[in-house]
């Protein structure tokens, strides 16, 4: 049976990723105003055509949901962890795809919300010259 301290010094090496994931949206999301609002309306769109398109014309919203079906069926097979033989439908990937531009929009303005405070909370502070 292993100790404490064996066990601290395994989780501690080299294998263990210690990084936080979110450091790296900082990459692939940068902080700019123009792509928040880029992803706002990029996820605004896909939520009002789930919602509008199957209520004004519905003909139309089946025979596009049947062409995705048949072309890309194999998406909701991807998302699932157990083969349930549904297939992601259209209408759930538009909301799904217009969720997801929604959080990382909403991400980008909080971030640049936080960023925004903490210079101005700097900026109250005042600073002594101890030298």
């Amino acid at each position: 049976m292993s100790s404490w301290n064996e066990t601290d010094d395994r989780c501690q090496g080299e294998g263990v990723d210690d990084e936080n994931p979110i450091e790296k949206l900082d990459d692939l999301l940068p902080d700019r105003l123009r792509l928040g609002f880029r992803l706002l309306l990029a996820g605004a769109l896909p939520l009002a055509g789930d919602y509008f398109w199957p209520r004004i014309s519905p003909a139309s919203f089946k025979s596009a949901s049947a062409i995705f079906l048949k072309y890309f069926s194999w998406v909701g097979y991807v998302m699932e962890r157990h083969y349930s033989g549904a297939p992601l439908s259209f209408s759930e990937f538009l909301f799904l795809v217009g969720l997801l531009c929604e959080v990382f929009g909403l991400f980008i303005f909080v971030r640049r919300l936080v960023w925004r405070a903490e210079d101005q909370r700097d900026q109250e502070i005042p600073k002594l010259d101890l030298k």
